[in-house]
């Protein structure tokens, strides 16, 4: 039985960001993981002209340390460092699991330098990102470059556990436990959704997942930039568990579980993950209401296994716009609604294969009480690089 065939709409909008130019990617990222004591820097990051962004992500565990924004001063190189006035303590709270954001924009012409330095340490761990030139998407690369997936789901079909015939077919399963987990349907309603559900009663089970994984649609990190975008949004989310993003795995090892669990901080994968990427909320996590990255990269799963938030506190039956962008390098950046909000360094294998997937499932937490989780997908959009040769 075919399952939903490709979809195709003949326009589509991106949200004009950074232009593509070949194989290259514009922004930069730095990071330090663990760092603990004064001094400790991030990697040096570089803006290329004036007004560009430098976005700032910090977190760790029961971080207490005055970060530093700092300029390079002169050529680059140079080795000699100021700190920006006004950046002098980028993340100000002492922190678990939420991420804080600091963003600034280069104030010189040319090749400007920056870091993030530990002055004070004042206990815990921290890890910290810095972002230059990567504030807003890239802008489409074009289909010269780049294979380009856009599905408005504008079918009403029932998705089915099995491969259909076509290429780009969806493959879905669902639980089969005691809860009111439904596997995903196409609704036109109004304009073309796709919808899971996940189950009410805590087990495993009680899951619903998708993923795209016909040979088009799987894609290799290593060969260029690859974009995951979605416009989803959830029902309830006062309880549950739900993530979209990108997956090495048909459906999560052919079971009904979800990729990652979030829960009390720290975040675990399915034991045959390789790698996978995703945007996702539980009611689980210590910040149950905002949105999380998770991400792993063979056995190293991001963010040190802590809780990633992104800053962003969905309203239910409302509409989001949630991307993910993965160069070569398998450093993931995540946007949500156009803006950038968070990013992991070498979040998957530069070897690993990635499709879409979806799922929606009961948090580890939930009781009959809990009610069903119900998330709903408006289009996907999949922009992985062509191949080379023949």
């Amino acid at each position: 039985m075919k399952l939903f065939s490709k979809g195709w709409a003949g326009a589509f909008v991106l949200t004009a960001g950074l232009l593509f130019s070949g194989a290259a990617d514009a922004r930069s990222l730095g990071f330090k993981v663990g760092a603990t004591t004064v001094e400790e820097v991030t990697t040096t990051v570089c803006t290329t002209a004036k007004g560009q962004s430098v976005d700032m992500f910090g977190n760790g565990a029961d971080m207490d340390m005055v970060w530093a924004l700092q300029r390079e001063l002169g050529s680059k190189g140079s080795g000699a460092w100021e700190t920006v006035q006004g950046y002098s303590d980028v993340f100000p709270t002492a922190s678990t699991s939420t991420v804080q954001v600091s963003r600034y924009e280069s104030q010189k012409p040319g090749t400007t330098c920056f870091r993030l330095k530990v002055t004070t340490d004042g206990g815990g761990t921290g890890h910290a990102q810095i972002v230059t030139d990567g504030n807003a998407p890239t802008a489409d690369p074009g289909r010269a470059t780049h294979n380009i997936w856009f599905d408005d789901f504008g079918r009403s079909v029932l998705a089915v556990a099995a491969l259909g015939s076509n290429p780009g077919d969806y493959l879905c399963f669902v639980g089969d436990g005691s809860g009111s987990s439904v596997v995903g349907v196409g609704e036109v309603s109004p304009e073309g959704i796709l919808t899971l559900t996940g189950g009410d009663d805590g087990d495993a089970e009680d899951t619903s997942e998708c993923t795209l994984g016909a040979a088009g649609n799987v894609s290799l990190t290593s060969v260029g930039l690859h974009i995951f975008e979605v416009r989803s949004s959830v029902e309830d989310i006062t309880a549950g568990d739900w993530f979209v993003g990108l997956s090495e795995d048909v459906s999560a090892n052919n079971s009904e579980d979800p990729e990652h669990d979030i829960n009390s901080n720290t975040i675990t994968d399915n034991a045959a993950v390789n790698s996978g990427v995703s945007i996702g909320m539980s009611s689980d996590a210590d910040n149950a209401t905002l949105l999380h990255a998770v991400s792993t990269n063979a056995t190293a799963i991001g963010n040190a296994a802590g809780e990633y938030s992104l800053g962003n506190a969905p309203v239910a039956a409302t509409y989001q716009v949630l991307r993910i962008e993965i160069p070569s390098t398998g450093d993931a950046f995540f946007y949500v609604d156009g803006v950038l909000m968070g990013a992991e360094p070498l979040a998957v294998a530069t070897t690993s294969t990635l499709m879409p997937y979806f799922v929606a499932t009961s948090a580890d937490d939930c009781t009959a009480s809990c009610g069903v989780t119900k998330l709903d997908i408006d289009y996907l959009l999949w922009i992985t690089p062509r191949p080379t040769g023949t």
